[in-house]
């Protein structure tokens, strides 16, 4: 979502209906929705996007806890064809009042902890929040079948392979070099 931009698929839940004892409940993007979001991530489609959630608030910090799951078709980083994916993520999400988000400061984060987003007191978006966990998981760099033999044609080695453009390649190709000397 650029900024000043309507989110693609917005489900705002005001605070004040948000009780201390969490609430389950689903959220499923429209076709329309889902192309928006397809869009905004680059990708040639979403076939579904689904999440069930939980919700709770303790003062003024609202507990989003789930699961998404969704079925994409990412371009392939070498042929552009298309690559079917099927997403699974746990999500845990944090929303906390703007004064307290303290964005610049410079925090050590843990692989537990929860993400953090900021809300402006009234109102959380857990559709937004959902659609950026969906962004977060899909593959950066999605390969379809045929990668690996366009980009060996291409002249691009594997991970693993030597490089046999360049100095080092050709002595590596010859035998006169080996990984790991300097």
């Amino acid at each position: 979502m650029s900024e000043g931009s309507a989110p693609e698929f917005p489900h705002p839940i005001k605070l004040d209906v948000i009780e201390g004892k969490p609430r389950a409940f689903k959220l499923s993007a429209s076709p329309a929705e889902r192309a928006a979001l397809a869009k905004r991530f680059g990708l040639i489609g979403i076939q579904t996007f689904t999440s069930a959630l939980s919700i709770h608030r303790e003062g003024q910090t609202v507990h989003l806890k789930g699961t998404i799951t969704a079925k994409v078709i990412a371009p392939c980083v070498a042929t552009g064809d298309p690559v079917p994916l099927a997403i699974k993520e746990p999500l845990t999400i944090r929303f906390v009042p703007v004064e307290t988000f303290a964005p610049d400061s410079e925090i050590e984060l843990d692989a537990n902890d929860d993400d953090v987003i900021e809300h402006d007191g009234k109102v959380v978006d857990v559709g937004e929040a959902v659609s950026q966990s969906l962004g977060l998981a899909i593959p950066p760099f999605p390969r379809s079948a045929n990668a690996d033999s366009v980009l060996k044609e291409a002249g691009v080695a594997r991970e693993g392979e030597a490089n046999q453009v360049g100095s080092f390649g050709a002595l590596l190709q010859q035998g006169l070099f080996k990984k790991g000397d300097t």
